[in-house]
């Protein structure tokens, strides 16, 4: 399994060494930082509407481009799907999961397609995934030693995790309530949960409110381009000047219509991870699916015994 492991790890490498082929990295997850290092500062760029999304991630790129070039932004990259093994292994442990199931687990996360497509790329999910896990490990800590210190780092992580990408603020939600709920749960006291809950809610909003004011500065919109019949004051989006052409790209308000059709969606997606990833563009690889009834048997022995 570790000789896997590391294949994959040298996979990933030389791909993060090639030029950048991606088509989102060259429509904007790089082609904007190179504007702000071109242009010398963070600015509204009318021709990539893309440019006002929250960019913690694009920040760490405009660097790198700045100081050499995106494959070193791409390495960068590559070097945060390592960090985030690490914290799957410290969670593992955390959880006390034996070394066989976090060795496992590891191998099960990286094999996926798409975390070898991130790691060679300027993708950003693998930055909201190490955000992310390394929160959830401070708020375990929090409710196991109850030092507020712990859930006040958490909070910055979660609201760096938030504006990673628009939709993760969603997550950070459902988490403000869960921690809320386990404290009162846990110490038999509302007062004490609304606090913990209230506490790191609002360490995460204070994080991502620098993005959402930065774009509701410049456009009147702190969740520019979504929501714009919520927002009328919002600057339009010039898609003359899109690389695409004329023809209007979806847009959050329309986006949310998938939901009519959630339950087939779901079944649908199911079948297709199975017997047709292709579909799914290889999001799940072949070791990943071979694997499953390893780890189904694994944990049904652990059970019997």
């Amino acid at each position: 399994l570790l000789a896997f492991l590391i294949i994959f790890v040298l996979l990933n490498l030389i791909g993060a060494l090639a030029p950048p082929l991606g088509v989102d990295d060259l429509k904007y997850h790089f082609a904007i930082p190179k504007r702000y290092v071109n242009v010398g500062a963070i600015t509204y760029i009318p021709d990539i509407y893309f440019s006002n999304f929250p960019f913690p991630m694009e920040m760490v790129w405009t660097l790198a481009i700045g100081l050499d070039s995106a494959e070193l932004a791409q390495l960068i990259n590559w070097a945060i799907g390592l960090l985030v093994i690490g914290w799957i292994v410290i969670l593992g442990y955390q959880s006390d999961l034996k070394s066989t199931s976090i060795l496992f687990s590891v191998l099960l996360f990286y094999s996926i397609t798409t975390v070898g497509n991130q790691s060679q790329s300027g993708m950003v999910e693998l930055g909201g995934c190490l955000f992310f896990l390394a929160g959830v490990y401070l708020i375990n800590e929090y409710k196991e030693f109850a030092q507020r210190n712990l859930l006040i780092w958490g909070g910055v992580l979660c609201g760096l995790f938030a504006v990673v990408k628009l939709s993760n603020a969603a997550m950070v939600i459902l988490l403000t309530i869960w921690i809320g709920y386990s404290i009162w749960r846990k110490k038999q006291s509302l007062r004490a949960g609304l606090n913990s809950g209230a506490l790191f809610g609002s360490i995460a909003l204070l994080v991502a409110s620098v993005w959402y004011v930065k774009t509701y500065l410049m456009t009147g919109n702190p969740v520019y381009p979504f929501l714009q019949s919520f927002f009328r004051e919002s600057p339009p989006i010039h898609y003359e000047l899109l690389a695409w052409g004329v023809q209007e790209p979806s847009t959050a308000d329309s986006s949310f219509e998938h939901l009519n059709k959630i339950h087939y969606r779901f079944f649908s997606q199911l079948w297709y991870l199975v017997a047709e990833p292709q579909r799914l563009r290889g999001h799940v690889s072949p070791v990943f699916l071979s694997m499953i009834p390893l780890v189904i048997s694994y944990y049904r022995k652990g059970n019997k015994t």
